[in-house]
C-alpha cells in the first residue's frame, strides 16, 4: 500500500531555538549577564524555547554572588516584563538556594524584554531580550498571570517572621520554665 500525505497548515516563522529580542538565534543558552555595579550574575533560561501567545513559559534563573561564585539563598529580586517597550509585568519574589523561578503567558506578540533587578536596589539590575509570536495552533490557556508584588509583605520578610518564631518562641518557652524553676514567677 502507498500513498501521499498532504500536510496543510500555519505557515509560521516560529523557531524550534531560543532568539533574542531581534530574532536572531541566541548560541549560548542559558543566557548570563552580570548587574551594572558587577555583583551578581543571573542566569535565565526559559521552556519552551520558542515563545508563543497564550502558552505559559517557564522562566528560571541562577543567580551567584561575584567574584565568589556562590549561589545566593534568600536573595530578594523583582521578575519584569516589558513588551515593547511597555511593562506589562512585574512581580516579587525571593531566590532559594541560588534559583527561582517565574511562570508567564503572553497576550500579543513582539520584542520582549526579561528584566531581574535587585528588589532592594532596583538601579541593580540585567535584562534579556527575547521575542514573542503569534501561536500558530490558535490555541488558548487558562493560565492566568498573577502578580504578587501588591503584597503588604514581601516574601522574604515572611522568611524572617518565620525564622523569628522558630528561634523566639523555644528561647521564651526556656526562660519561662527556668523562671518558674527558680521560683521568680
Amino acid at each position: 500500500m502507498e500513498g501521499v500525505v498532504h500536510v496543510q497548515g500555519n505557515n509560521t516563522n516560529v523557531h524550534s531555538y531560543a532568539v533574542d529580542e531581534f530574532q536572531k538565534k541566541i548560541n549560548d543558552f542559558p543566557l548570563y549577564n552580570f548587574t551594572d555595579d558587577g555583583k551578581i550574575e543571573i542566569g535565565l533560561s526559559w521552556t519552551p524555547s520558542s515563545i508563543t501567545t497564550n502558552v505559559p513559559i517557564n522562566f528560571i534563573m541562577d543567580f551567584f554572588e561575584y567574584p565568589q561564585n556562590t549561589r545566593m539563598h534568600l536573595w530578594p529580586y523583582n521578575f519584569v516584563v516589558l513588551q515593547n517597550n511597555t511593562e506589562i509585568y512585574r512581580t516579587s519574589d525571593i531566590a532559594q538556594v541560588g534559583s527561582s523561578s517565574q511562570t508567564f503567558a503572553f497576550n500579543s506578540t513582539g520584542s520582549t524584554i526579561i528584566k531581574i533587578e535587585s528588589a532592594d536596589n532596583k538601579s541593580s539590575f540585567v535584562q534579556f531580550g527575547t521575542f514573542v509570536y503569534e501561536n500558530p495552533y490558535n490555541t488558548t490557556s487558562e493560565f492566568q498571570n498573577v502578580s504578587n508584588s501588591f503584597t503588604l509583605l514581601s516574601p522574604l520578610t515572611l522568611v524572617y517572621i518565620v525564622y523569628a518564631i522558630i528561634i523566639v518562641l523555644p528561647i521564651s518557652v526556656a526562660v519561662i520554665i527556668i523562671l518558674y524553676k527558680m521560683k521568680k514567677i
